[in-house]
């Protein structure tokens, strides 16, 4: 599609799509308003685009206005959705990239999809440009779940996040906080041993796996009881050898 010099090209009042080989080309005006235009692709606008509603750009697309030959400028005074579902881009998450001067403003939505939580450590190059003169008004979805924080960095000419926080590589996930009522010991003169007791079950018999453990009962204790009962077992040698 090609939008005379002179023309706007305006998407409004529904949603439109760009999938898989669409391109808009010409020398006129790509402008959103008060509509939605979703790239479900790698597509390029090569017209100046203006946003003032809603642009998303899916986790296997791509959207790059204007060309290296004739740079475009972007602005925007709407909603920009950045979508996740993976750490590669263009199947994992999408990107914008404009090739001339980004006048940011609006809002920046980053959208998590399929249960994606951004591993530690992990960085996503989601928009680049010549120039950028202006930053977004404000940016949701800095933190995805599981104690995982994104930073945004504007550079020179490309803007990043970086996710940091959370727990193991890949997961996302904090360990759980310590309940002094979970740890337990065993009674019966049988030196303690640390056990967990799940969320909301009751302290217990232990089965005769022998003997020496026949009968011997499980109760709540708070961890600094615990450590003085060790050491008092360990100093009266009032345990089983």
């Amino acid at each position: 599609m090609n939008v005379a010099a002179t023309a706007t090209l305006l998407f409004a009042r529904t949603v439109f799509y760009l999938d898989a080989g669409a391109a808009i080309g010409g020398g006129g005006l790509t402008s959103i308003f008060n509509g939605t235009l979703e790239v479900r692709a790698a597509v390029t606008i090569a017209t100046p685009l203006v946003v003032g509603s809603t642009l998303p750009i899916d986790d296997t697309a791509t959207l790059t206005v204007g060309t290296g030959a004739s740079p475009r400028d972007y602005t925007q005074t709407g909603t920009l959705n950045i979508l996740f579902s993976g750490t590669t881009l263009g199947s994992g998450y999408g990107r914008l990239n404009v090739t001339g001067v980004a006048h940011l403003g609006g809002t920046l939505n980053l959208v998590m999809v399929n249960g994606f939580r951004p591993p530690v450590p992990s960085s996503y190059t989601i928009l680049t440009y010549a120039s950028r003169p202006q930053m977004f008004g404000s940016i949701n979805g800095l933190q995805p779940g599981g104690g995982v924080v994104l930073t945004p960095a504007y550079n020179p000419t490309n803007m990043t996040l970086t996710a940091s926080g959370g727990g193991s590589p890949g997961r996302g996930r904090n360990p759980p906080p310590k309940d002094p009522s979970s740890f337990l010991i065993m009674t019966d003169r049988v030196l303690p041993e640390r056990k967990l007791l799940p969320a909301g079950r009751q302290p217990e018999v232990i089965p005769s796996i022998s003997p020496s453990l026949r009968g011997t009962v499980l109760l709540p204790c708070p961890e600094t009881v615990l450590d003085k009962l060790f050491s008092d077992f360990v100093a009266d040698r009032k345990f089983l050898s």
